[in-house]
C-alpha cells in the first residue's frame, strides 16, 4: 500500500496526535489493528459482512434443500404447507416464504408467514417474473440470495 493513501496519513496523523499529547508508549498491535481496520476499512471484512455471509450460506442451503423436496415439487398446496411451515419454524431468521410456479405466479396455500413485522399477503394472481430472484436462477441454474431486506428495497430471497 502506498503511504500516500488517505487511510494510512489518516492513521500517521492520530498516532502523531497521541505522542504530540504526551503518549510515550509503543503502539500496540491491537490498537494499530483498530486504526488499520477504521481507515482502511476496505482491508477487512466486517462482523455485519460475516453475518451477512452466514445468512446467504444458510438461505442458499435452505432454498437448494426446499427445491429438492417431493412434496415442495408437487406444486400440490396441501403436501407444500407443511414442510414450508416446518422450514419458517426451524430457521427463524427467516420471515417469510412461498413457491411461485415457472410462470412467475405464486402457487395457491404457500405463503406462511411469520409475526407482526408481516409482509404485504401475496395475490394469486400478482406477476412475480420480474424480480430478480425469479430471474436470475432461471439464467444462471444457481441459487440466488438478494442482500438483507431494508425498508423499500427487496426482501430476502432465496431462489434455486
Amino acid at each position: 500500500m502506498d503511504k500516500n493513501h488517505p487511510g494510512v496519513a489518516k492513521i500517521f496523523k492520530r498516532i502523531m496526535e497521541m505522542y504530540e499529547t504526551g503518549r510515550c508508549t509503543t503502539i500496540s498491535d491491537d490498537e494499530n489493528g483498530n486504526m488499520a481496520r477504521r481507515y482502511l476499512s476496505e482491508l477487512f471484512v466486517s462482523e455485519f459482512d460475516q453475518l451477512k455471509q452466514k445468512a446467504y450460506n444458510l438461505a442458499a442451503h435452505l432454498a437448494a434443500d426446499l427445491a429438492l423436496s417431493e412434496a415442495v415439487r408437487s406444486m400440490d398446496p396441501a403436501l407444500m404447507e407443511p414442510v414450508l411451515q416446518k422450514a419458517l419454524d426451524s430457521f427463524p431468521f427467516t420471515q417469510f416464504m412461498y413457491v411461485v410456479t415457472w410462470t412467475g405466479a405464486r402457487s395457491p396455500g404457500t405463503s406462511p408467514y411469520r409475526g407482526p413485522g408481516q409482509v404485504r399477503r401475496m395475490k394469486l394472481d400478482e406477476d412475480l417474473s420480474n424480480r430478480t430472484w425469479f430471474i436470475e436462477p432461471i439464467k444462471t441454474g444457481k441459487v440466488f440470495v438478494s442482500d438483507f431486506y431494508t425498508p423499500g428495497s427487496p426482501a430476502l430471497c432465496a431462489s434455486p
